[in-house]
């Protein structure tokens, strides 16, 4: 059983804010159903269950019995102050959930319920992650750019219910499910995952897409959506997993599989990659550099290093020679703390942002700094710090990273490995 799912819940965009005006569309709100629809979608088990919100609202009492069934942990929103809580959820939602991402690394899905643009930003930063994002929200209501950048997305009625088939976007993508037909009409799932075999698929999959009538159509107009073409490669070889092949970004296989074919990479805003023929130019996206054989660039190591486990995040060598000094200074003071309590401690004691501390924390045991006795419990296990001085700290980190990087790349260039640190 692999709990490797968090559901975030943005009530104030799923009711259409607190106004008296939406109380019909909450009496029709149920959060039991968008749940089912979700672990219809293929996820793992939920780890993590919130929803935010005004719990002072009676009105949202309403929703009480399907969050106890649930499991759905309340979190309540207070606002900035005079009463206002619009956006407020927002704000505390993506703190979270960006903290999950850093903390929590068995976590690889995360699931926004919730149609704002503004959470378009946050999905590109899960990517960067290496996580999957899935939106859910209304047809008619949900941003476009965060459509497109989600990896899937649920679909609700207008009486906040998921639709049947929720899950196959429509819109910009409205014939997916059609040309999805198309291509299982041809093609079977394969239990072959070999390099050769993906190869061959990918280039099966290329040539459908310049075939197939509406997809030509769209690769001339206005692109095809990257995760079409994951989506197709999935449906094949339901095991691949880039990774295997040596890439850490599943953008970063689709680039190399197109690299000789008619079609190309496009990209806008940084974040919304797209399939189109060569020698088309759309508006506003600008071609993808097809090239990547340099994968020993300082960005890629950072990103390899913070992906996956063990986890990497901290790049800040000041913030780690504070931490480290402090730490070594004081062996005895801070003996037999759970993670939690010495984040806790040192953000406290040394003034330093919660976020950093928690990062510089986890990368510290990520190269075995610190000491663990085992606990079955995570959340209690007690942990004390073996390095005597900061050098030795460093060396540490800087051994557990290169085991890292030759894990994924086979080799390290100790030229990259020395500009890590910011």
């Amino acid at each position: 059983m692999k709990f490797n799912t968090a559901i975030f819940y943005d009530i104030e965009n799923l009711i259409g804010g607190y106004s008296l005006t939406n109380v019909e569309l909450l009496n029709h709100l149920s959060l039991k159903l968008i749940t089912e629809q979700i672990k219809q979608s293929g996820i793992g088990e939920i780890a993590i269950h919130r929803a935010y919100a005004d719990w002072s609202l009676p009105r949202l009492s309403q929703l009480k019995q399907d969050m106890v069934e649930l499991g759905i942990t309340p979190v309540h929103i207070f606002g900035f102050g005079r009463g206002v809580t619009r956006n407020a959820s927002d704000i505390h939602l993506a703190i979270d959930t960006i903290e999950a991402a850093l903390t929590k690394p068995e976590i690889d899905t995360y699931v926004i319920v919730s149609g704002d643009g503004g959470f378009s930003s946050l999905a590109s930063k899960l990517h960067e992650y290496g996580k999957k994002v899935i939106g859910c929200g209304y047809r008619k209501n949900v941003n476009k750019v965060y459509e497109s950048i989600a990896d899937d997305f649920i679909w609700l009625n207008d009486n906040g219910q998921p639709e049947l088939n929720s899950s196959v976007p429509t819109d910009d993508q409205h014939n997916r499910n059609g040309y999805f037909i198309a291509y299982s009409r041809k093609f079977g799932p394969l239990k072959e995952n070999s390099e050769v075999t993906v190869k061959k698929i990918s280039q099966e999959i290329i040539d459908f897409l310049i075939t197939n009538p509406f997809t030509y159509s769209k690769l001339n107009e206005m692109g095809i959506n990257v995760s079409v073409f994951m989506e197709l490669l999935k449906y094949r070889v339901p095991d691949f997993n880039q990774k295997e092949m040596g890439f850490t970004r599943s953008i970063d296989f689709i680039i190399a599989a197109v690299k000789h074919a008619p079609i190309k990479i496009i990209v806008k805003n940084g974040c919304d990659y797209r399939l189109a023929m060569k020698n088309n130019s759309i508006n506003g996206y600008v071609d993808v550099e097809n090239d990547t054989t340099d994968e020993h660039t300082v960005d890629n190591y950072r990103h390899i290093l913070s992906e996956g486990s063990p986890s990497f995040r901290q790049f800040d060598k000041q913030m780690i020679r504070t931490i480290s000094d402090y730490l070594c200074k004081h062996p005895l003071r801070y003996r037999n703390s759970t993670p939690e309590e010495l984040e806790r401690k040192l953000s406290e004691k040394l003034d330093i942002d919660t976020l950093e501390t928690i990062k510089t924390v986890s990368t510290l045991l990520a190269a075995d700094c610190f000491e663990t006795k085992q606990q079955t419990n995570l959340l209690t296990q007690k942990i004390n710090f073996i390095p005597v001085n900061t050098d030795q700290t460093f060396a540490m980190l800087e051994k557990a990273m290169a085991k890292k990087i030759r894990t994924q790349l086979k080799t390290e260039d100790a030229n990259i490995m020395d500009g890590i640190y910011k």
